[in-house]
């Protein structure tokens, strides 16, 4: 089959006649009308000029010499006219033409050098052109081609929405929506292409086929695929996932919620999108979690933070523990939102609280053999010198006062020992104060270089502002003491301890291993020594109570658990950096508070004044106690009413007859509590004065508000002397 190419791509359209004939109708029509005129007007001239037949013959020879002239120079002028309103015609043709084969010229480089593929077809639908492209992508020769329909190289499944483009949008339309199809290639592969096809109308207007821009789409199909299916795999792995992960917008609302939040906590992605996440968290760790967010949206980087735990409300209104990092991708388009990885940590805080427990018994079985231990060689020195003393009274021999001396000793040392195990449980009753902990250093700056020897250097380096922190300033002294002795231990051949003080802001770094601790500003203590350093075996232990390394009989291992105890309870924690060879450093964070410390004197020893013989209820239930402090008052020269109990102690005071001074009562006991006592007597005594005294630690006496302000306290153990000086001044206070 021969075929031409389609030379509506190339030709100029053909010039009609009507521009070179323009000329030739009118003239002799235009000649005629003028020779008629000249005729008629002229024989009517001579007609009424001539007065004779030689007058008539002479002016028609003029007229007709004239009629000559005339029309010849009209006819020269009008025939120039027209000669050159056809040159100037003919030229502006040529330059259209001219113009016309530089327009198919630049659309034919267009059209050949085209990356994209270009065909033109028929009414039939056969092809009538194409570019090289068409025949690079469909393999085909331009002969083999052109030989060929669009039908013929379109897959069936496409025919059918192919021809209803092609024959009926592109006719009634002039062109059509892009639109992707296959063709079959020469070597009978398919390639995946994208259409946009434009009707091709004749000078009439009448429609003569199309032609169409067909783009390769293979690689486009590729990426697309490729995406899909890596959407496809991120999607299974986000909804496999046992870790939660959702998205927050910067106000906290779920924008994202997985299928794994749904099988942790309950609540379906429809019941939690738009809603705040912080509504859902445990009130107590709220202030925390949006305080870690908000941080997460003001940081410059939008690395991951954390981990941050708190506890989420489950659908069935029970608490999971949560343990979260967070990561700030509001600027990352493809995502627009904080991310939220987190997981159920529920079971394994049961299980670290079941180690802890655990760990619990085990020091408190430590600390039972050790307390034990050390109280029975307290009882073995009394024991054995009472004894001692028992003998030589009853022997009437000389009292022995290095035994008494003893005993007094082995009482003070059971004392501390007590005290030591009281902060180390955090019951000791405490009085907090602001205390600036460079006035605390510098007070104690003595002491520690007693403490220390003269082969310590101890350097200070305060902080320029004060460091004010709420705390028992003796709890304080103790918890320096404790680190600088351990300090000295730990240099047995002299070095150097250096305390520092400053301030620091905490965030989850500490927050998180210590959940007691709030972020913020904290006051630092830092206690740095040169000595042997601590081994990572040492330090896991280190805060244990008994655990110690020191030699028998060099220490109780109640020290640094008492520092631990002491630390924890006013709100702060303690890091511990050692190695083998490189010293320790001892950090203390503590919270702040936001004034200054009131300066904290030291009260001048007063002398206990004379009793003036006033009257003493004393009220305690163990028998011992209550024979010691009743001698001690009386032989201080006060009147002692004595009760074993509340009731008693009520009846004793209704069948008094005089005044009653002082209420002394223990505050636990069978019965009424003292507490309850008092109360009973104001009704009747409403001036009367109280001074409580118990062993018990605080947590239990507070609950009877004994340790509020303005209530007189005497805390056991004391001595006759410390109960006196204490008795004069609730007395003489009143």
């Amino acid at each position: 089959m021969t075929t031409t190419r389609d030379e509506s791509w190339n030709s100029p359209p053909e010039r009609g006649p009507a521009t070179r004939t323009r000329v030739e109708w009118w003239a002799p029509i235009a000649y005629g009308v003028v020779a008629i005129a000249w005729i008629a007007v002229s024989d009517s001239l001579v007609g009424s000029w001539a007065r004779s037949v030689g007058q008539q013959t002479g002016w028609s020879i003029l007229k007709g010499i004239g009629f000559v002239v005339v029309s010849s120079v009209a006819l020269h002028f009008a025939l120039r006219w027209a000669l050159g309103r056809e040159r100037r015609a003919h030229r502006r043709l040529e330059a259209s033409e001219a113009a016309l084969r530089d327009s198919e010229e630049r659309y034919r480089s267009l059209f050949e050098s085209s990356a994209d593929a270009i065909v033109a077809i028929d009414v039939d639908g056969r092809f009538t052109d194409a570019n090289p492209a068409a025949l690079r992508m469909l393999g085909y020769t331009r002969e083999e081609l052109l030989d060929l329909s669009y039908r013929q190289i379109t897959p069936d499944r496409w025919r059918d929405m192919n021809d209803r483009i092609v024959r009926g949008q592109v006719p009634a339309r002039g062109y059509s929506d892009e639109y992707e199809k296959e063709y079959i290639r020469k070597d009978g592969f398919t390639v995946p292409v994208s259409v946009r096809t434009f009707a091709r109308r004749d000078s009439a207007g009448m429609y003569g086929g199309a032609w169409a821009i067909v783009r390769d789409i293979t690689e486009r199909r590729r990426a697309e695929e490729a995406l899909n299916r890596s959407v496809a795999r991120f999607r299974a792995l986000i909804e496999k996932s046992t870790d939660i992960i959702l998205v927050l917008d910067a106000e906290g609302r779920y924008l994202f919620w997985s299928p794994s939040a749904t099988e942790v906590l309950g609540w379906a992605a429809s019941d939690r999108l738009g809603k705040v996440a912080f509504e859902f968290v445990h009130p107590d760790d709220r202030p925390r979690v949006v305080e870690f967010f908000r941080s997460q949206l003001e940081a410059t980087s939008p690395a991951a933070r954390g981990p941050i735990r708190y506890r989420c409300r489950h659908m069935d209104g029970t608490w999971r523990q949560i343990e979260s990092h967070i990561r700030n991708c509001l600027a990352d388009v493809a995502v627009g939102g904080v991310v939220v990885n987190g997981r159920d940590v529920t079971a394994q805080r049961l299980l670290e609280e079941q180690f802890q427990q655990s760990q619990k018994l085990e020091s408190v079985g430590r600390l039972a053999g050790g307390v034990a231990h050390d109280f029975n060689n307290l009882l073995t020195v009394i024991l054995s010198c009472a004894e001692s003393l028992q003998q030589s009274v009853r022997a009437g021999s000389k009292v022995d006062l290095q035994e008494i001396d003893d005993v007094q000793e082995a009482g003070e040392r059971a004392r501390d020992l007590t005290r030591q195990l009281l902060a180390f449980a955090r019951k000791q009753t405490i009085a907090p104060v602001p205390l600036d902990l460079n006035a605390l250093v510098l007070n104690m700056e003595k002491l520690l270089r007693r403490v220390l020897g003269e082969d310590v250097e101890l350097a200070t380096v305060l902080a320029s502002d004060p460091s004010t922190v709420r705390c028992d300033p003796g709890q304080m002294e103790q918890v320096v003491l404790n680190l600088a002795v351990n300090a000295r231990d730990a240099m047995p051949s002299g070095g150097r301890l250096t305390i520092e003080t400053g301030q620091v802001e905490v965030d989850e770094r500490l927050t998180v291993p210590h959940p007691w601790m709030q972020g913020g500003t904290h006051a630092r203590l830092t206690l740095r020594d040169t000595g042997q350093g601590m081994a990572p075996e040492v330090l896991a232990h280190l805060f244990e109570p008994f655990f110690t390394t020191k030699p028998e009989g060099k220490g109780t291992g109640l020290g640094l658990a008492t520092v631990y105890g002491i630390v924890k309870q006013i709100g702060g924690c303690i890091v511990v950096d050692s190695s083998p060879g490189q010293g320790s450093v001892f950090d203390i964070f503590l919270p702040v508070v936001r004034f200054d410390a009131p300066e904290v004197k030291v009260p001048a020893p007063r002398a206990v004044s004379e009793a003036g013989g006033e009257a003493i209820l004393v009220v305690e239930d163990d028998p011992q106690v209550r024979q010691v402090t009743v001698r001690s008052l009386e032989a201080a020269g006060y009147r002692v009413l004595v009760a074993s109990q509340g009731e008693e102690a009520l009846a004793l005071a209704a069948a008094e007859t005089g005044s009653l001074d002082l209420l002394i009562t223990d505050v636990i006991m069978p019965g009424s509590d003292g507490p309850a006592v008092a109360e009973g007597l104001r009704h009747r005594l409403p001036d009367l004065r109280v001074l409580y005294v118990s062993g018990y630690p605080q947590d239990l006496i507070a609950q009877r508000g004994v340790v509020a302000p303005g209530v007189e306290f005497l805390q056991k153990p004391f001595t006759p002397s410390s109960l006196l000086e204490r008795v004069r001044e609730v007395l003489d206070a009143a």
